[in-house]
Order: structure tokens, then sequence, then C-alpha cells
């Protein structure tokens, strides 16, 4: 078991993340002995209430993103200092703080089919970053956090703790999904990115280094081709996420409570009247399937399959790859003249998108909507390309051996088979490339791919995390052998990042990346 003697955490308490965090900052106050100083960022209602009146720990400071909102009506634009603190946390520039969060972008949860509708003008969005960018400041000051825990940068707040403590020094520990079975990983970066892994992949390319794990990874990723298993989030998504009658009414009577309750800003949360409106807008959906088109895998075909939004995943990994239907049109005028683009809706998305949305798609001429019920896996073996622009189907079309272009950050996107699309007019290139690639170096493609799977499986492990989010109390949460496997190795993570002082090369491509918005 790690040890420390103190350690000050700063922890991004996000809505159903909360009481794992809680959990992990106690697991730590422990192991050092009951020392240290504990700070947060808190997003969401439940949240904060939970944080405020439990008994366990005495946290120094603790922001609530939903209340500092508000209080960032009374800030007064001090143009000067944004000016002077973009040069300092900047991408290079403040806008993408903005962009990056769905509530003030998309108004969520309020609209309920993802569009453009932001709750801000432009002095109120300087007003937010200008009162979170000293707010944060300050809890800093004071709590001198040594680590930062992320489970994602998904709002203005977060993204600004992530930059304000790496501009001073402080190590950010950020959980992320390896799509390796159950898998977890340990990274400094919010980007998609695995820091450890990114630092042996260039030792690797220069010969100084081979992973032990290279057996191990060439029978996974044969054992996968031989019977590909589905991500583990993707179970039970196939039907429509309604809500049962009694836990309707049960969650709708808590909300018209809490409506009286003036204790807490509802500018981000649910209102009992948007709760209702999503839950008849989830039942009238069912029943209003778009017509779909024939799958024939006989024809030539590009497929792309439809991202869950409004998501990290494309707000913060593809930040101008945010609109589906443009980069549809795109890729659909980027294909020869005889091929099928075969769009496939995301099983968490079957209920959730306007009907408009469908019929701009479909108006496209060489645009074939298929069914959500169709196996992936049998899709992406024919296809002749698989685009994406972050997501899974990407990573499985590299194991598949399938043509892969994407259009936003992925850990995998530095394997010589993935082609990454950074500006829409280079795409037809990339897709001629991709149909004319003669196979020559299908050798060195399969090498770098085990190599990569390798030097993931030297710092993933397996934990069930959608399970350990949905536990309730704190004492069950701290006794499940997965939690304790989970603070083993974010301990272990941090005690490598800290004595080896690494540089983080990658993040900086990331920020790069940020930079040339891509």
């Amino acid at each position: 078991m790690i040890i420390y003697k103190k350690m000050n955490v700063c922890m991004f308490f996000n809505r159903a993340v909360t009481r794992l965090g809680h959990a992990t900052i106690l697991e730590i106050q422990k192991r050092s002995g009951g020392d240290g100083i504990f700070c947060g960022y808190i997003s969401g209602r439940d949240p904060y209430f939970f944080l405020r009146d439990q008994v366990d720990i005495k946290y120094k400071t603790l922001l609530t993103d939903d209340i500092l909102s508000v209080e960032a009506g009374n800030e007064v634009v001090d143009e000067d200092f944004l000016d002077r603190k973009e040069k300092e946390y900047g991408t290079p520039f403040f806008w993408h703080f903005f962009t990056v969060d769905r509530a003030m972008i998309n108004r969520w949860p309020h609209t309920f089919y993802t569009k453009y509708e932001p709750i801000f003008d432009h002095y109120q969005v300087k007003q937010q970053l200008q009162y979170r960018i000293k707010t944060i400041e300050k809890m800093f000051d004071e709590c001198k956090p040594d680590m930062i825990m992320l489970t994602s940068a998904c709002t203005m707040g977060s993204l600004l703790l992530y930059y304000i403590g790496r501009s001073r020094g402080i190590r950010c520990v950020v959980l992320m999904d390896t799509r390796l079975g159950d898998a977890q990983i340990f990274s400094e970066s919010i980007y998609n990115k695995f820091t450890t892994v990114a630092e042996k992949w260039l030792l690797l390319q220069t010969g100084n280094y081979i992973s032990p794990k290279l057996k191990e990874a060439e029978a996974w990723i044969e054992s996968y081709r031989e019977k590909p298993v589905k991500p583990y989030w993707t179970i039970g998504l196939e039907s429509p996420p309604l809500t049962h009658p009694v836990l309707l009414l049960k969650n709708l009577v808590r909300k018209i409570l809490d409506s009286f309750n003036y204790g807490f800003p509802t500018i981000y949360a649910y209102t009992w009247t948007t709760y209702v409106k999503r839950n008849f807008l989830l039942w009238l959906n069912q029943y209003r399937h778009p017509r779909y088109d024939i799958f024939d895998p006989k024809e030539s075909y590009v497929y792309f399959p439809l991202h869950f939004e409004p998501e990290l995943s494309l707000m913060l990994w593809a930040p101008y790859y945010t609109d589906q239907i443009n980069v549809i049109f795109n890729i659909a005028q980027s294909l020869p003249i005889n091929f099928k683009l075969y769009i496939k809706e995301h099983p968490a998305m079957l209920t959730s998108r306007d009907r408009e949305f469908y019929k701009k798609l479909k108006s496209i001429p060489n645009v074939r909507l298929i069914r959500p019920g169709l196996d992936s896996i049998d899709i992406i073996k024919r296809a002749k390309i698989v685009m994406t622009v972050t997501g899974t189907a990407a990573w499985e079309a590299v194991l598949l051996k399938v043509p892969t272009i994407i259009f936003g950050a992925t850990y995998f996107d530095i394997l010589s088979g993935v082609k990454r699309c950074k500006i829409p007019e280079d795409l037809p290139n990339l897709v001629n490339e991709c149909l004319h690639y003669d196979g020559q170096n299908e050798i060195n493609k399969e090498r770098d791919l085990q190599n990569l799977v390798a030097l993931v499986m030297e710092d993933m492990f397996d934990i069930d995390i959608s399970k350990l989010w949905s536990i309730l109390k704190i004492e069950d949460i701290r006794e499940n052998s997965d939690f304790k496997t989970y603070v083993e190795e974010m301990l272990k993570f941090y005690n490598k990042i800290s004595k080896n002082d690494l540089k983080n090369q990658l993040d900086k491509t990331s920020t790069s990346d940020s930079k040339n918005g891509n």
C-alpha cells in the first residue's frame, strides 16, 4: 500500500462522480495520517448538497459552478486582466473555455435537442471567465494543492482548473477509458491522450524500449479479431432511455419541491417543467423514427457512426467538428461518385434528435441512414473506410485492419494506419490515399498497433468504473475491491509522474492541436 506523509488535493466533483471523488479524498487522508489540505470544484446541485452536508472531512474550499455563474453577474470586466490571463492560461485564447461548456453553449439540460443556443452574451462570457479565474487562483493560493484530480474537463471551470493548475506546476491526474475492454488508465492530459504511453512510444520509435507486454498485446489483438467485444458502456443503450413511471413520478415530485428551495441556482439544473418536457419527448420520439435506408454490404461505402452529444468527445477533443451535419456534408462531397456514405445513429441518441436533423442528413444524395440495430462490427468489416470524429468505431476499425480517418484527438492517432483530417480541404486526398493504399507497409502497421496496445497494457487496470459511479454509500465504495485498485493505481501514477518529473510532451502537442482548432 502506497502511503504519503502529506498530500494536498483539489478534486473536480462532477455530478455522478462526486461520491467516488469524496471516497478517494478520504482514502488519501487516511494514508497521509490525517494530514493534508483538500479543496474542490463542484458541478451540479446534488453534489453541492452532498458535500455541504457530509461530516467525514472538512474541505478548506469548495467552489460551486452553479453559484459562481450567478455571482459572476456582479463582476466588472477588466479587459487588461483578461488579456494577461489569456497569455498565461489560453489555448492560446479563452473562447474555447466557453464553447466546451454544454450548459453555456447548448443551454443543456434545459434544451432537449442539441443546438447552438448560448445563454450568455459576449460581456457576460467575459464576466464568467474573469470571476472563475479569480476564485480558482484564490483557492490555489490558499490550499496549495499538489494534485488536481479530474475525470473530464467538460465545463469552463474544470478547463480553467486544468490550465491554471498546469501553469503553477500542479500535477493533473485524469482518469480515461482505454477502449481495451473495461480497462482504465491515468493520464496527465485531458485531450484523450495517455501521457506515460506517449513517453514510452517516443523511446520505442528510437529503438530504446521494448514493451514486456508485447506478446500479451499480440494475443489480445488476435482474440479481438476472432470475437470482437462491444464497449462496456454500450450495454443497455439499444433501448430508449425512458424513466420508469413510478420513478418518473417520484423524481417529478422531488423537482417540484426543489423549485421552492431558493438556496441553489437553477441555471444549470433541471426544473420540473424541463423534466416533464424531456420525458414527454423521449416517449413521443419512440414513435417518430426516421425512414431508414437498406444496408447493402455489396456496395462500396464509407461508414460514419454518429456521436452522442453534447459531450466532451466533440466539444473538447474536436471543438471545430461539433456540427455533425456539416462534417457529414464534407465527407459526402469527398467520396468517389459511386460510393455511398452510411450513417448509423448512436445508441444513446435514438430518441434524442430533432426530426429536422434527420431530414437534413437524408437530403444529401449519397448519404444513407441505416438502422441503428445493425451490428456495427459487421458494417466496419465491409467498409472501404471508417470515419469518425473521435469515436470508438475508429479504434475498432484499426483493430480490424480497415482504413481509418478521424477528425479529433485520440490516443491512437500516432499509428501510421490512422489518418487525421485537420483541414476539410484535405479530406478528398486522404480518402484517395486510403482507397489506393498498396499494402506494402502492412507489417509495420501491425507492429505499431501491437506496440501501442502493449504500452497501454503496461499502465492500464481493469475495474468496473460505471458500477463505482453508481454506489451511493461512501463506506460501500471504500470497501469495494475495484475502488482499492483505483486508489492504488492513482497513487502509483502520481508517484511516478512526481518522481520522474515528466515533461508531458504529449500535452504540449494537444495544446498545439487546440491552438490550431483540432
